[in-house]
């Protein structure tokens, strides 16, 4: 489609001029003062070649600048000035402005397309097939939303991971951080750390397990040492300054659920300190330049923070504190919305705010809230850029573009009302998942009791959804329990099509598997190996496939 080769040109551009402010000057450094073997000149000159031939331009003009850009930068080089001296005009290399007349050229195109999720989907599908993965470490955030059409590059990425563990271990950085075998840039740490977890957790990653556990004391550490005054009393306002950031680090750490089970402890105590540093009105306060003529720091209501803060305690909140604490929370959001549907942070800025304020709300799973969600979806959808993304570089590219698309999907899974049924299986699984990882033998003879009895409510809840009674025959307060009904669903699927006469359902046969282990821990005091744990991760993959399949929505997003 010509609409796939604008998007697969414009991040081509981007590779290429990634390329010449990295592994060509890279190489012309190293060539000119004899610093590696290792970088080819050459090698990156004839990369970039190919990659332009791929790009709408005068491709014998690009070579020829690309040599002369080449020979100016290492004469520059060898007289000991990293820099070019910018001419009178203050006009830019030939070079780059050709690659800037390029860009010009395919956005114009580009822009004039139709917006909406699908645009930014087609731009992040170019950006994951044009194997970008040293572009950014948010590549991954992408392929993760993009799912089964990024699978095939998940083993290229697994090589390039593997050969930075290599490089690592030879460079000798072991000796600062033994399993990280990436390196971030300035404040991204955080980032790159959760976007390489939820990679290897999406994508079943193995081999990288140290490094993974050393992830985890990158978000864990920061988080700690934020609210080391937790459990004091009060809500002194000078505390306040750090709201935001366990606010973020929170919800960073909330998009992994593996990392959510792995770090309980580290979120039981953060959570409570977020509670606590609620303000009375229902917002969370951030520090803000003193008023004309006064003295000493003021506390104004913060829109990123309360939406921050709010979202935590929604998805990772336990205790009745936590969660009424969140309550006030989105009534705050609801009644503080700006006229045009946003939300702004005290720079003014809206796109971040309003996506983590909208998720807030579509969280509540309110009725009364869907007149204040659809303005900030309008607001979202006006604010695309022409190329088809969601970006205003606050967040490490290209993040902001996928949680707007993370949020545009949820909007059905999270648009209505939970019924008990679905409600305690959502809690159940998600109890059970945080238990699968503690570590204690009683705990795992609970995550299996809670992972079998939230997937006996969800199938009630799947049942009660295509009309099959969920209760024994004759009964208003006995189920029939978890293999009847299972049996019930596997009937229906099976009567529409679905599924083929004689077979289980996906996961049907862990499913009984985890009902009989749930009996025997039940009846027998069973003890449980972590092996056995796997059946609840196939109940939660279970969960999750069914009630979209069922429900038209996933229940566990």
């Amino acid at each position: 489609m010509v609409e796939t080769d604008l998007f697969r040109q414009i991040v081509t551009l981007d590779e290429i001029g990634y390329t010449i402010r990295t592994r060509l000057a890279a190489a012309l450094m190293a060539d000119k003062l004899d610093l590696s073997e290792e970088l080819d000149v050459s090698t990156v000159i004839g990369d970039l070649n190919r990659l332009s031939e791929a790009v709408d331009m005068d491709h014998a003009r690009f070579r020829r600048l690309l040599l002369r850009y080449v020979s100016q930068t290492a004469n520059r080089i060898v007289a000991g000035t990293s820099q070019p001296r910018k001419p009178k005009s203050q006009r830019q290399p030939a070079l780059m402005a050709l690659l800037a007349a390029a860009r010009r050229h395919i956005e114009a195109e580009i822009g004039a397309l139709p917006g909406g999720p699908k645009k930014a989907t087609a731009y992040l599908t170019a950006l994951v097939q044009g194997h970008m993965f040293g572009y950014t470490d948010q590549i991954y955030d992408a392929m993760i939303y993009l799912g089964k059409e990024a699978g095939s590059l998940v083993a290229p990425v697994t090589v390039r991971w593997r050969q930075e563990q290599e490089h690592h271990r030879k460079s000798g950085r072991t000796e600062l951080n033994e399993h990280l075998f990436w390196v971030s840039l300035d404040f991204q740490e955080l980032f790159d750390a959760v976007s390489r977890y939820r990679f290897a957790e999406s994508f079943g990653v193995g081999g990288f397990e140290a490094a993974m556990e050393q992830g985890e004391s990158v978000v864990a550490t920061p988080i700690l040492e934020r609210c080391s005054d937790a459990f004091e009393p009060g809500s002194r306002p000078w505390r306040s300054g750090d709201t935001f950031g366990i606010a973020f680090e929170l919800w960073m750490l909330s998009r992994s659920p593996m990392l959510v089970a792995q770090l309980q402890a580290v979120i039981a105590v953060a959570v409570e300190w977020l509670a606590n540093m609620q303000d009375t009105s229902g917002c969370w306060l951030r520090p803000a330049e003193p008023a004309d003529g006064a003295k000493g720091t003021r506390f104004l209501p913060s829109a990123t923070s309360t939406a921050l803060s709010t979202l935590a305690l929604e998805k990772l909140a336990g205790s009745d504190a936590g969660i009424a604490a969140g309550e006030r929370g989105v009534r705050w959001l609801a009644d503080n919305q700006a006229v045009d549907g946003t939300w702004r942070g005290f720079g003014g800025e809206a796109l971040f705010p309003t996506t983590i304020a909208l998720e807030a709300l579509l969280r509540a799973r309110r009725l009364d809230l869907a007149p204040s969600i659809g303005m900030g979806f309008d607001s979202l959808a006006g604010s695309q850029q022409a190329i088809g993304l969601w970006e205003d570089g606050r967040l490490p590219f290209p993040m902001q573009t996928v949680l707007v698309l993370e949020l545009m999907r949820s909007r059905v899974d999270l648009g209505k009302p939970l019924e008990p049924f679905e409600r305690t299986a959502v809690g159940f699984l998600k109890r059970a998942r945080a238990l699968r990882f503690s570590g204690g033998p009683t705990d795992r003879q609970l995550a299996v009791i809670a992972g079998a009895q939230g997937a006996e409510y969800l199938l009630y809840a799947l049942l009660e959804a295509i009309g099959v009674d969920p209760f024994r025959a004759g009964s208003s307060s006995e189920t029939k329990g978890l293999k009847a009904a299972l049996a019930d669903l596997e009937g229906h699927l099976t009567s529409i099509g679905e599924l083929m006469p004689g077979k289980m359902a996906t996961n049907g046969s862990a499913l009984r598997q985890l009902s009989n282990l749930r009996d025997q821990v039940s009846h027998k005091a069973l003890d449980v190996s972590a092996a056995e744990l796997r059946l609840i991760d196939k109940a939660w993959i279970f969960a999750s496939q069914y009630s979209r399949a069922v429900l038209h929505r996933d229940l566990l997003v």
